[in-house]
């Protein structure tokens, strides 16, 4: 076989199982919310990947949290025994995690309101609330 007709093989694959754990669930846990899905290590260099809008697609998936690959926050983590936010605060994983740890939790991400000047007033006189 060739690399192509290999890889439309594997691309079945990886679409039909997980389509039909996901219908299994759903069958199973009819009064619950529906599964999430988490896509790992999206964007490793040199690894053919099928995106992750057309997987959501085939698998129907409402819930999809897409963690990217970030090697150089991971390797840095890990060799200082630091959690990935206290490396980088800003980084997407840090963001995909709390996102993800929300979801799970069944509550609403905290929206981060801008401060202007108006703003700013409006918290030191107690008339609005600051995240």
């Amino acid at each position: 076989e060739s690399n192509p007709e290999r890889f439309a093989k594997i691309r079945g694959l990886n679409q039909t199982f997980p389509r039909l754990l996901i219908d299994s669930l759903k069958a199973l846990r009819r009064n619950d919310h529906a599964p999430k899905i988490i896509l790992n290590t999206v964007g490793m260099p040199k690894r053919p990947e099928i995106s992750s809008a057309e997987f959501a697609k085939t698998l129907d998936a409402g819930d999809l949290i897409v963690s990217p690959f970030e090697a150089k926050l991971y390797g840095a983590a890990a060799n200082n025994g630091q959690m990935l936010d206290e490396i980088d605060p800003s980084a997407q994983i840090v963001q995909v995690l709390s996102t993800l740890g929300y979801r799970l939790m069944g509550r609403a991400e905290p929206t981060i309101e801008q401060k202007g000047l108006i703003g700013s007033l409006l918290a030191r006189f107690g008339l609005r609330k600051t995240a």
